[in-house]
């Protein structure tokens, strides 16, 4: 099945990032599973602790889901942690917020 995509430019380096605008069930948990992997637990009726590393490959899995393809005006770039990592700070968290607005809406449909 082809997903839906959309076009966004990051703000500082002006780089063409394409988003998945849907995602497939086995994407939804790989994103799931990098959460849950981090998770300790209890049975002493408190509530669940993330670890601040788990947090951090959660954000990262929803990064490497979402994005399709990156373009710097010249050629794609491959869509990798070290790539996602290696962004200007203000174009990595416009990216981030772009990503969480999509799985936020995904899941209101």
């Amino acid at each position: 099945m082809i997903m839906p995509t959309t076009e966004i430019i990051l703000p500082v380096s002006q780089w063409t990032v394409t988003l998945a605008k849907r995602i497939t069930y086995g994407e939804d948990i790989r994103i799931n599973q990098a959460l849950m992997s981090g998770v300790k637990t209890n049975f002493e009726g408190k509530a669940p602790q993330f670890s601040g590393e788990a947090i951090a490959r959660w954000e990262r899995e929803k990064i490497l889901v979402i994005v399709k393809k990156i373009n710097d005006g010249k050629t794609n770039i491959p869509v990798t942690n070290e790539v996602i990592d290696s962004l200007d700070r203000i174009d990595g968290q416009f990216l981030a917020n772009e990503v969480n607005k999509i799985l936020t809406e995904e899941k209101k449909s």
